[in-house]
């Protein structure tokens, strides 16, 4: 099969258009800093990663990449790198600790981006584009000189590049199947070895500056390879493999040496694997869990028999994607594994009692968080909503105090009932439940609620009314919390509803309700009639609606990128203002309606009566999805698609 032609792009110091923008924005305005940051991208190949001082965190989020500690409070220890469009894949980190190279996924048929960063600075040296589709992995040579990368499925391809001038070496078509992972062999600065589906390869550069390959031979094994460990005498390499065995190779004689642990699988994917300085094997698999196996002496592989499994012990759900060796901040034995669920843990093994010891250090939603919800006039708590279900974090640290999940089914909206008693929530299953905030209890279940997701809700001011309206049927419908009984059902929206504001409650003459809904309009609802008192149109699908605190007027956005003032009574638009140079997804209004938040991948925060925006802030790595403002103004709180969450000061 003819090799596609080698397309290769590197620059220094680049910028889009876009990003630009954004820095003028920036320069001219506030720029706001995150005060906490919650959030991490388990499913990221090496996601995770500490520096030499054992302190300061790299993590992936999004497209973003965070630097700071795990447990943050102070917002001058956060640091965030941008240089990425898409979601990042995959990060390595030099082994002097002074540079990181990340890549990326993009769209199909397009170069996918390797930026490498220098983090004494925070600055991007330079990116390189060669892999179409996606980077798969990465790694960085002893002296820090070279850099491998290996494209994803769609590519196939090895690169070998400078990391100086950011100039390609060399490049190799690896294999016709895929390739999963790649290592420099320690103590040489120019030979490699990569792992794929079915193949194990060395690689080195030969005088004319190409890739050579040496297929290691494997008999009639067919593994899929997923990780690859080399001990520092060069002599054995581990491979992990998809159905739950590892494979060790003699490098010296480049033949698979033996099985482990005892010719017997773990039974489910290793994915991930370290050797620590004890001579330990630390192995990571997709069920969640960590063991531990002892290796033999490093002068050389021995037989299977010499490798046993002598702990393990259960993480969480999700796959145990990153493991790094213990470090002297952590203590003696220590190690730190991140988990596709978003979680990061603190694991010791006690060789004497061969026991595996845990700690949880942080957790995180896994996916897309779909909203976010303050009790009413209380601000040391806040729920969130999404990917890995409900969680309640207390404001100051955010620190996860309950958590609430239901298999098969995930949370797509949020709200407090107005005396505090109950957290309601819509499910994609089409169910509304009702859960107490301290203990977690399942307090009611309304069945079929909606034909679909339940994507937006309210509760009425005296708590015994819930508004909910349907992501996929349009519908608005009124339930009964007591008995859950159907009140009315206004079926007028030809798509699905975005957001629900209600105003109710005392000093309200007239109580009502505003459903944004995809199809261009938003309907002003009599919640005393349950009909339609007025509707809102534009040329837009309505991603989010507010009603200003003294009812006079109905703020919305949407994809048109515009903010738009209505008044309440005619439903006449009275002001546009451009809010960004792309959809805008959420808005809030302080209770004083001084102030407004609007909501895409940054956050900007405008005088409510100027219509100006004051200040900007950004750092997410994908699109922010909501945000809310504290009771008490002490701060807001914006969370992404990537599953991240930020805690900001308002201005």
């Amino acid at each position: 099969m003819a090799q596609r032609p080698c397309q290769v792009r590197s620059y220094v110091l680049p910028h889009s258009e876009a990003s630009l923008a954004d820095r003028r924005e920036q320069l001219a305005k506030q720029v706001l800093c995150p005060k906490a940051f919650v959030g991490f991208s388990g499913d990221v190949r090496n996601g995770l990663l500490a520096l030499p001082d054992g302190e300061t965190w790299v993590r992936a989020s999004g497209s973003s990449i965070i630097l700071g500690r795990l447990s943050q409070t102070e917002s001058s220890s956060i640091q965030f790198l941008s240089g990425h469009s898409d979601r990042v894949t995959c990060m390595a980190l030099s082994k002097s600790g002074k540079l990181l190279a990340s890549g990326q996924v993009t769209s199909a048929n397009r170069p996918a981006r390797i930026v490498i960063w220098d983090l004494l600075s925070g600055v991007e040296l330079c990116h390189m584009e060669l892999h179409q589709g996606m980077v798969q992995d990465m790694d960085f040579c002893n002296d820090d000189s070279k850099l491998a990368s290996i494209g994803g499925p769609d590519d196939k391809r090895l690169a070998l590049w400078d990391v100086a001038s950011g100039k390609v070496l060399s490049t190799a078509a690896a294999a016709s199947a895929a390739l999963n992972t790649v290592r420099f062999l320690p103590g040489s600065g120019e030979g490699l070895a990569t792992a794929g589906v079915n193949k194990l390869t060395l690689w080195e550069l030969d005088a004319s500056r190409h890739l050579v390959a040496h297929p290691i031979q494997t008999g009639s094994l067919r593994r899929s390879f997923t990780a690859l460990c080399i001990d520092e005498s060069n002599n054995c390499m581990y491979c992990s493999t998809a159905s739950g065995d590892l494979i060790v190779v003699d490098l010296q004689r480049k033949l698979m040496a033996g099985s482990s642990p005892n010719g017997k699988s773990l039974g489910h994917s290793i994915n991930s694997l370290t050797l620590n300085p004890e001579g330990d094997l630390i192995l990571g698999t997709a069920d969640g869990s960590v063991h531990v196996m002892r290796s033999p002496s490093h002068s050389g592989p021995q037989s299977s028999d010499s490798y046993r499994l002598l702990a393990s012990k259960k993480l969480c759900s999700g796959s145990v994607t990153t493991i790094i060796p213990k470090l002297s901040s952590t203590g003696a034995g220590m190690h730190v594994c991140g988990c596709q669920s978003g979680s990061i843990h603190l694991v010791g093994f006690d060789a004497q009692a061969r026991k595996l010891s845990a700690e949880t250090l942080s957790t995180a939603h896994a996916g897309p968080i779909h909203g976010i919800a303050f009790p009413e006039g209380y601000a040391k708590v806040f729920a969130t909503c999404g990917s890995g279900g409900v969680r309640v974090w207390e404001t100051g640290t955010c620190r996860q105090l309950l958590q609430l999940q239901l298999a098969g089914t995930e949370c797509t909206s949020i709200t407090f009932s107005k005396d505090g008693a109950l957290i309601i929530t819509g499910w994609s299953d089409g169910r509304i439940r009702g859960f107490g905030p301290q203990t977690g209890a399942e307090k009611f279940i309304i069945h079929g609620a909606h034909n679909g997701p339940v994507a937006a809700l309210a509760c009425t001011h005296d708590s015994a009314r819930i508004i909910s309206g349907g992501g996929a049927d349009g519908n608005l419908r009124v339930w009964n919390v007591s008995s859950q009984a159907l009140v009315a059902s206004m079926v007028e929206h030809q798509a699905g509803i975005n957001c629900i504001s209600l105003r109710d409650g005392p000093g309200v003459v007239r109580p009502e309700c505003v459903s944004a809904g995809a199809d261009g309009s938003c309907i002003v609802w009599d919640m005393a009639t349950c009909r339609r008192r007025t509707t809102l149109l534009a040329n837009t699908c309505f991603k989010a609606v507010v009603h200003h605190p003294d009812g006079s007027q109905i703020i919305t956005v949407g994809t048109d990128r515009q903010i738009s003032y209505w008044d309440a009574f005619s439903g006449q638009a009275i002001r546009i203002i451009q809010g960004s140079h792309e959809k805008l997804n959420w808005l809030a209004i302080d209770a004083r309606g001084k102030q407004l938040v609007t909501a895409d991948h940054a956050l900007r925060v405008w005088n409510y009566d100027e219509g100006t925006c004051c200040a900007v802030g950004s750092g997410h790595g994908d699109a922010i999805t909501a945000l809310e403002i504290a009771p008490d103004r002490s701060c807001m709180i914006s969370v992404d698609a990537a599953g991240a969450i930020m805690l900001w000061s308002l201005p």
